[in-house]
């Protein structure tokens, strides 16, 4: 088949507008089980990194009717004096998986103790380069579809202390175990039922295991910063609890990364390899002391392991197969094995050499991944959106993103808002997009 005939056909359509000034709607549909009941989760966005008005709605027959909106607001956010904890555990969009070896879902989500708030803990974190939140992610399974689930497990990679709901500033659970969940992969059911999940796990942890110092590694902003973990799961039968082991962690310094490693995505191809592409950063700033030095290159950072997620290589910049380093900004990013035709593609924004931390954050493009080096196929990359120059502010991002495949239809279906299209009269107003997106069917036998 010729190359053309490899690309996806693509179309938008204006999913939701903005109900007004200053704010963002954001929507996104995924999948619950095995079958063809949906949810989709509905939230505003009036700041950084923080929803409000949270609602979801199910769908029984794939998406063709939906029940009444229910909120969530309140089961996503508690106070425990100044401090806030934000649990994601309620969140359709999480990464759960369904494991067909034992016959049920499983996910991992991510939960926040925000120090005297989220604001506070924010300003601390951005303006002084020091922990005012600290992340957690836990572990549960559903027998029933996600209607119950049975009570959560704290993902440990080293010794500390459970969660003590009577304390959420315990130390020991605290200053423990810190790690972010990776919204943007989803949890590997291996054939066996074993499940492969990667997290950005504390660098000063990751640096110890390691046997390094973690002063020499990442000494501008260690309290903040992070490597890398995978996490392999056995499930246990008798304890109904998955046994976890992490992998030998990676880290990047922080004159390659000076925000470490960010949102990894992580696949296994059909070779066997598992790999995994990291968000880095060259963001200068003086809150974080970086010491990257300006006019350093923003890539996606790459890593496989040949030994089941065991031990991985030493990281470098995603290339594409011709050789050519992908230059990218500081963005979300997926996988997405096409039900369809089998094949591997990878989400995300790509542009030129001249990109300055989280910018810019267009195109959006998807292309295929070569399946025995796990490099990117030029030739296979389509641009999925980009940003219209008579309409589109330079601020736009076209970065916040989700990835659903109708399991009846095979059209893989991507939500995304388009934050700061008003950009600068209107940094937070933006609308909800859907982009329906027709894969070429399997290859023909040569």
């Amino acid at each position: 088949q010729g190359t053309e005939e490899m690309k996806p056909e693509i179309r938008k359509e204006l999913y939701e507008e903005s109900s007004g000034p200053g704010q963002s709607v954001v929507r996104s549909q995924s999948y619950v089980g095995a079958g063809m009941r949906r949810v989709e989760s509905r939230f505003i966005q009036l700041e950084s990194d923080h929803s409000d008005d949270n609602a979801r709605r199910f769908s029984e027959d794939n998406g063709r009717t939906w029940s009444e909106w229910e909120g969530f607001q309140n089961a996503l956010y508690r106070m425990q004096g100044a401090d806030e904890l934000a649990t994601s555990n309620m969140v359709p969009a999480f990464s759960r998986s369904f494991n067909p070896a034992h016959g049920h879902l499983v996910g991992v989500y991510q939960h926040t103790v925000f120090v005297n708030g989220h604001r506070e803990a924010f300003r601390v974190f951005w303006g002084e380069g020091k922990a005012g939140f600290v992340n957690h992610a836990f572990l549960h399974v559903s027998d029933d579809d996600g209607e119950t689930w049975r009570a959560p497990q704290l993902v440990k990679f080293e010794d500390g202390a459970d969660f003590d709901d009577r304390d959420w500033r315990s130390p020991g659970f605290l200053q423990n175990n810190r790690a972010q969940t990776s919204s943007n992969s989803e949890i590997e059911v291996q054939e066996n039922g074993d499940i492969l999940f990667p997290l950005c796990a504390d660098v000063t942890s990751c640096c110890r295991a390691l046997g390094l110092d973690v002063g020499e590694v990442f000494p501008s902003c260690p309290e903040i910063m992070r490597g890398l973990i995978v996490m392999r799961g056995t499930w246990d039968p008798e304890a109904r609890h998955y046994d976890l082991v992490p992998s030998r962690p990676v880290v990047l310094n922080d004159l390659q990364s000076s925000r470490g490693v960010n949102e990894p995505a992580l696949h296994t191809l059909n070779s066997g390899r598992v790999i995994c592409v990291v968000r880095g950063s060259n963001t200068i700033s003086e809150g974080w002391r970086t010491r990257i030095e300006p006019g350093t290159p923003g890539y996606k950072w790459f890593t496989f392991s040949d030994d089941g997620g065991a031990t991985w290589v030493a990281p470098v910049p995603w290339h594409y197969d011709s050789g050519e380093v992908l230059y990218s900004s500081s963005s979300i990013h997926r996988f997405h094995r096409s039900a369809r035709n089998g094949r591997l593609y990878w989400f995300g924004n790509v542009s030129g050499p001249a990109v300055a931390g989280n910018h810019p954050r267009y195109p959006l493009v998807m292309g295929e991944v070569d399946e025995v080096t796990g490099f990117l196929k030029k030739d296979t990359c389509a641009v999925v959106d980009d940003r219209d120059p008579a309409q589109d502010h330079q601020g736009l991002q076209l970065s916040n993103f989700e990835i659903l495949e109708d399991r009846h239809t095979g059209t893989i279906e991507l939500y995304m808002t388009r934050l700061g299209a008003f950009l600068p009269d209107d940094p937070w107003r933006s609308h909800a997009y859907r982009y329906w997106i027709e894969v070429p069917p399997e290859r023909a036998a040569p």
